[in-house]
């Protein structure tokens, strides 16, 4: 969704915006906020992209939006995946991974294991956007709890961790 001025966007996993001096923020306490930036076009888009999210291509429609809406190229965005739920703890049901290309899907010790964050970089490399502009955080929030919230782990009280991401005038904008 297109964000023109502050407030709250209810039911959204993803804003995008060019507007100066308006912050998009995405909480999380497992799923993996993404941050896309358009150096060129001055345009940026926050997307809380968790397994459901995942499996309906959010991270396809956020680039889609940014070439919508700013004419970005893909090739030209660079993206951060950051600190959520890895694959060394991402346990999912049938159910999930039946959603998934195999690929993602993780066996050991007769569970599975799902790597959003590997999925989730497909999608930005199929949409266009270069590896070489991807990076993403190594930390899992399951296996910190020094460090993160976790749903996963700590259930409905587990707080969330926020991130945010702007573009600030500069004299003459």
């Amino acid at each position: 969704m297109f964000a023109d001025g502050a407030g709250s966007y209810i039911d959204v996993d993803g804003l995008v915006t060019d507007r100066r001096d308006l912050f998009l923020a995405v909480t999380v306490a497992d799923c993996v906020p993404i941050f896309l930036f358009d150096p060129s076009k001055r345009a940026i888009g926050v997307i809380h992209a968790g397994w459901k999210g995942s499996a309906a291509g959010i991270i396809t429609c956020a680039v889609a939006k940014m070439r919508e809406h700013f004419h970005s190229r893909p090739e030209d965005l660079f993206a951060h995946l950051g600190a959520s739920a890895r694959r060394c703890c991402y346990a999912v049901g049938e159910d999930v991974a039946g959603q998934f290309r195999s690929e993602v899907i993780h066996r050991r010790e007769g569970a599975m294991y799902l790597d959003l964050v590997a999925e989730n970089i497909r999608q930005l490399v199929e949409s266009g956007c270069r590896s070489e502009n991807i990076e993403t955080s190594e930390w899992c929030t399951i296996c910190a709890p020094h460090v993160f919230h976790s749903y996963r782990r700590d259930g409905h009280r587990s707080g969330r961790m926020m991130g945010i991401l702007g573009i600030i005038s500069e004299k003459g904008d």
